[in-house]
């Protein structure tokens, strides 16, 4: 008896649709966000000598551990998050999002020590969210 071997021709056509309905769907598939995490130290009310850029792609988990040598009230901008972050602070302290906007968005110091204040509001790093 003569065993028949079915070739990639012979399939029915339903299996070649079915088969490219799947990898059109894994190709589209959304990448996995990916989780990004910076720390950072304020020091003098800055973080270096100029203000850093965090880069992260459209869909990260954004997470940013902030470390003072005083009280600084921040800002997201576009995001619109504030954090108030505390020398010597027992736990960590966050700041974190995902990164739904694009774009380039400016993190400040609303000021330095017991209350905030605009007039003083220093650029300390930018956020840019690229596209995924």
């Amino acid at each position: 008896m003569r065993t028949q071997h079915r070739t990639h021709a012979s399939w029915p056509a339903s299996r070649h649709v079915v088969i490219g309905l799947l990898i059109g769907l894994l190709a589209s598939a959304p990448a996995r966000a990916a989780e990004r995490r910076f720390e950072l130290a304020i020091a003098a009310r800055h973080i270096g000598k100029s203000p850093p850029t965090l880069r992260v792609q459209q869909g990260d988990n954004v997470t940013i551990v902030w470390h003072s040598d005083e009280i600084a009230h921040l800002h997201l901008h576009g995001y619109d998050l504030p954090i108030t972050v505390k020398p010597d602070a027992s736990a960590p302290q966050t700041l974190a999002l995902t990164a739904r906007m694009q774009g380039r968005f400016p993190l400040s110091a609303h000021g330095f020590g017991a209350k905030p204040s605009h007039q003083h509001e220093v650029t300390l790093l930018y956020l840019e969210v690229l596209p995924p």
